[in-house]
């Protein structure tokens, strides 16, 4: 399965737009390439405040926890994706 069709099945009407500020914070650096200590670090946060806004995250986009998929490369397409569409 491509990377494409994993985002349209795992995405099933899940938007960027349901996100909060700081989540859209974190999603942005996610998108990056961050790590959640890098996060921690850019954000001046701890570990304890960010790990819990990246399971929001993947909760709200609706991103399965099985390990056939990477939520963080699928959170930062669908970032990107959104991001897109506001610039056309």
């Amino acid at each position: 399965v491509g990377l494409t069709e994993l985002v349209r099945r795992t995405g099933s009407g899940a938007t960027i737009d349901a996100l909060t500020v700081r989540e859209n914070d974190v999603l942005a650096l996610i998108a990056r390439g961050l790590s959640n200590a890098a996060i921690c670090d850019e954000l001046h946060l701890s570990i304890k405040t960010v790990e819990p806004v990246v399971s929001s995250i993947f909760a709200k986009l609706g991103l399965p926890t099985d390990s056939a998929s990477n939520r963080r490369v699928l959170a930062a397409v669908m970032y990107v994706r959104a991001a897109d569409r506001q610039v056309t």
